[in-house]
């Protein structure tokens, strides 16, 4: 793992998104890791601007060994994009002069701190980032963006994440869910239960972070593989059940039945050979008091 990166210079405010929407995807079988239990979710992401450029610049590389001068440089770089074009305060909102870039700079702003974000919360929820899960695939096959592990996921494999940033117009609450469960089943559910450079994939999320230009407030919706809870057991219905003694034999001297007829079947209990006339001989008995 790479060493710490340089904090000095860095903003101070501390920015706070709230989780908007959460929604689980089947998948078989569940959970692909006997015994792995998801972290419980998120409801809220506080973070300053050394995390997020930190965060930003992680998910940039390829791999977590990664040199400490090129995490630097990067974390740098997007620290001042980030005190560039976000405002100040708690709440998340661009600045006025978002609009003055061309779409495609405002576009690959957005997918830093979409990706940004999706790494805060992969760490909020105990996992540790591993890779670019380019790996996963050798053709232009959509794939998810990266590889964590450890955690919940210790033990058993590892996980994966896609990221997803808007800053569209129209960005909304109901399109960011719609683009984290759409990216979910398309990027990130064809390889739950594959192989990896890093062990097997039992679980992903696809974490999808927006936010309207010129308001206040952001989205942040996430989709990740549900994980099924063992059925109970359906007891078959009850046979109606009666003991069952054969004539011309004497009642049992324990507590037990020589027979039991559940329906069409009978059930018998095992008896010593004897003669339930005249008893067990003598000289085999073990027990005077049952003589047969």
């Amino acid at each position: 793992m790479s060493g710490p990166v340089s904090t000095a210079g860095l903003g101070t405010w501390t920015k706070l998104i709230g989780l908007t929407k959460h929604t689980k995807h089947g998948h078989v079988p569940s959970p692909v890791s006997p015994h792995f239990v998801a972290p419980p979710v998120q409801p809220a992401l506080s973070f300053t601007p050394t995390a997020l450029a930190a965060a930003i610049a992680r998910t940039a590389t390829t791999w977590d060994d990664a040199p400490v001068v090129l995490l630097d440089g990067l974390q740098q770089s997007a620290l001042i994009e980030l005190e560039t074009l976000l405002q100040d305060g708690s709440a998340f909102a661009l600045e006025s002069h978002f609009k003055f870039l061309a779409d495609t700079a405002g576009s690959q702003f957005a997918a830093k701190v979409g990706a940004g974000i999706a790494h805060l919360y992969m760490d909020a929820l105990g996992y540790a980032w591993r890779a670019n899960a380019a790996c996963l695939s050798s053709s232009l096959d959509p794939h998810a963006d990266f590889i964590y592990e450890g955690g919940n996921a210790s033990g058993h494999g590892v996980v994966l994440a896609e990221a997803h940033g808007s800053f569209a117009k129209d960005a909304s609450a109901a399109k960011i869910a719609n683009a984290a469960k759409r990216k979910y089943v398309k990027q990130v559910k064809p390889f739950v239960a594959k192989p990896s450079p890093f062990g097997e994939i039992i679980h992903g999320y696809s974490i999808a972070f927006g936010s309207k230009p010129a308001v206040a407030g952001s989205f942040l919706a996430v989709s990740e593989t549900r994980i099924s809870k063992p059925r109970k057991r359906t007891l078959p219905p009850s046979v109606p059940q009666r003991g069952a003694i054969a004539e011309g034999t004497p009642a049992p001297m324990a507590h037990y039945c020589q027979g039991v007829l559940a329906g069409e079947t009978l059930y018998a209990a095992g008896q010593i050979a004897s003669d339930y006339k005249t008893g067990v001989p003598p000289e085999a008995r073990q027990d005077p008091a049952f003589p047969y």
